[in-house]
């Protein structure tokens, strides 16, 4: 009976010392496939950004055709360079929106264990 007491009580402290981790752990990989997802999202978009650009250029078959490559050109660079100033500032956000989640977990779970530990420096546990 007290080793099943004894037990129980341990793997209770065992799961509490775990859930925080278990938690951080889940908003960690939440955040870094959003983050994988968008990439990839962006990926594509210039892939294909660059491939028609490319098909373009193949199909230059004359002066006109190659003047007004130049000028759709620089449109889609100032179009492209809006864009990956967009990117830049989502991805950021990103990251400070997972900093943040990160924060608040290991603040609650500061609160928790000061709750449970004498944090005063006075002795040991608080008594449950």
């Amino acid at each position: 009976m007290i080793n099943e007491d004894v037990m129980k009580q341990a793997q209770e402290q065992y799961d509490q010392t775990v859930e925080p981790m278990r938690k951080l752990n889940g908003k960690l990989l939440e955040h870094f496939q959003k983050m994988t997802e968008y990439q990839l999202d962006l990926a594509r978009s210039y892939t294909d950004l660059t491939f028609g650009q490319m098909r373009e250029m193949a199909g230059i078959n004359s002066p006109e055709d190659f003047q007004n490559y130049v000028r759709r050109s620089s449109e889609t660079a100032r179009k492209t360079g809006e864009q990956v100033a967009k990117d830049a500032q989502t991805l950021a956000e990103m990251g400070k929106s997972m900093g943040e989640d990160v924060q608040r977990i290991a603040q609650e779970n500061a609160s928790e264990l000061a709750g449970r530990w004498n944090v005063g420096g006075k002795g040991g546990r608080k008594a449950a």
